[in-house]
C-alpha cells in the first residue's frame, strides 16, 4: 500500500525553482532490522531523496523526494539497493 501527497516549493528570495515533493508510505514485507534502519539513513544521499522516516507500524516505511528530480521506481531501487524489501 503506498500513499503519497505533493507540494511546490520556492525560495523566498524571488529566485524560484521548481520542486514537486512527494511523501509516500510503503508497506515493507518485514519489520526493519537494526541493520537495515542504519542502511535506510543512508538512503537520503541519493539525489533526489530527502528524507526517509520510520512510520509507526513496524513494517512501515516513508519517503520525501522530489519527484521532478527522482522517479518513484528510483525511489524504489534505492531502497531495495539498501535491503529494504517493499510489499507488493
Amino acid at each position: 500500500m503506498r500513499q503519497s501527497t505533493g507540494e511546490s516549493g520556492s525560495y523566498p528570495s524571488g529566485y524560484s525553482v521548481s520542486m514537486t515533493k512527494m511523501q509516500i508510505r510503503f508497506s515493507l514485507e518485514a519489520p526493519l532490522s537494526e541493520a537495515q534502519l542504519a542502511r535506510a539513513s543512508d538512503v537520503p544521499k541519493t539525489y533526489g531523496i530527502l528524507r526517509v522516516i520510520p512510520a509507526d507500524s513496524p513494517a512501515g516505511l516513508t519517503v520525501e523526494y522530489d519527484a521532478s528530480r527522482v522517479s518513484l521506481e528510483e525511489v524504489e531501487s534505492a531502497l531495495r539497493l539498501a535491503g529494504i524489501a517493499i510489499a507488493k
